[in-house]
């Protein structure tokens, strides 16, 4: 009996441990399930989010910009807005072109008659009818509309200011906001030549920048504060202030030339002139063209024969170029930006190599009794160039 009832109770036990193992076995499932099923649910979630966000992109994509902002679609876009445009006129019984409308001038004719005008002219008493297409529109606020009206080859601007309007301002606005780009009209009013749009243009710009103070700054020296010796200079007859060093001292070539380019700039040079002026009886000409007579601005700037180089240079560079009539200007005005960063330091030192190749040849026709070689001048400036860029 003993035996039988200890095999009933452990008969229980394995039963009731058995059910305690699938009890936790069926927790640990609902468990996974309930995770699986958030995945899905987020999952599911993200997805509808996103599909949203796609539509919301596709109908901002759609929705181009409509009658006022023609000026930014491209001509396919404009084509399809404007014959829906048409299309929707029509349909609501409107006539895109209603009549007919009297002209004075042709467009071409008005800008041979008031092209002539100053700036600011306004010819009231004038009335003008024209007539063309719309090819662009502008607006500096809704009281105020630019219109580009084009025909016959030519174009003109038209000014719509709801102060010279007969409607009100609101009547105004709504009226012009249906114009559109590409439409037919007619135009009645008075010449005038107009700088507002212009100059709204141009300080539009520029950028004020306000977190900066206001301050003094004194233009003639380099730390812009006012000095004595800055007043003096700029006051002086050919004070440093209008010299041109950076075009002297800054550039790679020879001391020797730079220093020569120095007593040209100045005009001190020994030419014929200077001989004359401290009273030696010499006949002034030009040792090179034996055509003018020698000063220092011909001899480096002007003679035919050094003419010849600075056409050479002009040409190397693919440029166009009026020399000043004197040396010092033709420095101070010598600047190289555009012919870029590369080629800047070449055209900068050329100047001085053509003074220094003239001055050279001058040397050997005047007291070496060579004769004139065009050949021999470039050879010369080829040279002294090659010495300077081989330097860099």
């Amino acid at each position: 009996m003993e035996g039988a009832a200890e095999e009933a109770a452990k008969a229980i036990l394995d039963l009731s441990v058995d059910g305690s193992s699938s009890e936790t076995t069926s927790k640990k499932c609902s468990k996974k399930e309930l995770k699986m099923k958030q995945r899905e649910e987020e999952k599911k979630r993200k997805e509808e989010e996103k599909a949203k966000l796609a539509a919301a992109v596709s109908s901002s994509k759609v929705q181009k910009p409509m009658a006022g902002d023609d000026e930014d679609m491209d001509p396919t876009q404009y084509f399809e807005n404007r014959v829906k445009y048409l299309a929707a006129q029509k349909a609501a019984g409107k006539n895109p072109y209603p009549h007919k409308f009297f002209v004075t001038l042709s467009i071409l004719e008005y800008i041979k008659k008031y092209g002539a005008l100053s700036n600011g002219d306004h010819l009231e008493d004038v009335t003008v009818s024209l007539a063309g297409r719309i090819m662009s529109k502008r607006s500096s606020s809704s009281k105020l509309f630019f219109y580009d009206l084009h025909g016959d080859g030519a174009k003109v601007q038209v000014m719509a200011d709801a102060r010279s309007s007969d409607m009100d301002e609101a009547e105004f606005s709504r009226f012009h906001s249906g114009v559109k780009r590409g439409d037919i009209v007619g135009v009645t009013g008075f010449p005038e030549i107009e700088m507002m749009e212009q100059f709204m243009l141009k300080i539009q710009a520029f950028r004020v920048q306000r977190e900066n103070e206001d301050k003094m700054v004194w233009t003639a020296s380099r730390s812009g504060v006012f000095s004595v010796k800055s007043l003096y200079s700029t006051l002086e007859l050919g004070g440093s202030a209008l010299f041109p060093y950076v075009g002297i001292w800054r550039v790679y070539v020879p001391p020797k030339v730079a220093f020569f380019t120095w007593e040209a700039s100045w005009g001190k040079i020994l030419t014929l002139n200077q001989l004359q002026r401290r009273g030696y009886s010499l006949a002034n000409r030009c040792f090179l063209c034996l055509a003018e007579a020698k000063t220092v601005d011909h001899l480096l700037l002007h003679c035919v024969m050094t003419r010849a180089l600075w056409n050479l240079l002009f040409s190397l560079f693919g440029v166009e170029w009026v020399l000043s009539s004197i040396v010092k200007e033709a420095l101070l005005g010598w600047h190289g930006a555009f012919v870029g960063k590369i080629r800047k330091k070449a055209w900068q030192m050329t100047p001085l190599c053509i003074f220094w190749s003239v001055w050279k040849e001058r040397y050997l026709l005047a007291f070496r009794n060579e004769v004139l070689s065009l050949q021999r001048l470039k050879h010369s400036l080829y040279v002294i160039c090659g010495h300077g860029l081989g330097c860099l």
